[in-house]
């Protein structure tokens, strides 16, 4: 999927949308009908569609470190468990205390109802879309994933 991406974005970055085009190595006169962002759109929908299935997929097995049913012996949430009386006792909330568990699932659920750059006008690209519908899980993801990796370590 990546290098799909990668390869579309390269040849559309790297085009000319200009019509006609005039190369003057070889005076002539080309004409060039390529003027839409559509596979770019198509592109990064592809590429919004993969990050919302990887952050699902981050988001259950998160749900299964944290949940003591399925961590084979980790505490709840990820939490030391301290004796009472220990200066640190109460102070960890682990995984979830601040709040951090209900991210994914705002994640995944930007990702799965934005409307995509392909649908209504399939010509029109990302950059020619309302400010409201460029949100992607791009941006959210690696931030989220980096968070809660690192309250795993």
């Amino acid at each position: 999927m990546l290098a799909w991406v990668s390869q579309r974005l390269e040849t559309e970055v790297n085009s000319s949308t200009d019509n006609p085009l005039l190369d003057p190595e070889s005076a002539q006169v080309l004409s060039d009908g390529s003027f839409s962002g559509g596979y770019v759109a198509l592109a990064m929908d592809s590429l919004n569609a993969a990050v919302a299935s990887v952050a699902d997929l981050l988001d259950r097995q998160l749900a299964s470190v944290v949940d003591v049913k399925y961590n084979r012996g980790l505490g709840p949430n990820l939490v030391v468990t301290y004796p009472e009386g220990h200066p640190e006792f109460g102070l960890n909330h682990g995984f979830k205390g601040s709040g951090r568990r209900e991210c994914p699932d705002t994640v995944i659920g930007s990702g799965s109802v934005v409307e995509s750059a392909s649908h209504g006008q399939p010509r029109v690209g990302a950059a020619y879309r309302p400010p409201g519908l460029t949100r992607l899980p791009v941006g959210a993801s690696p931030w989220w994933a980096g968070t809660h990796s690192g309250e795993c370590r």
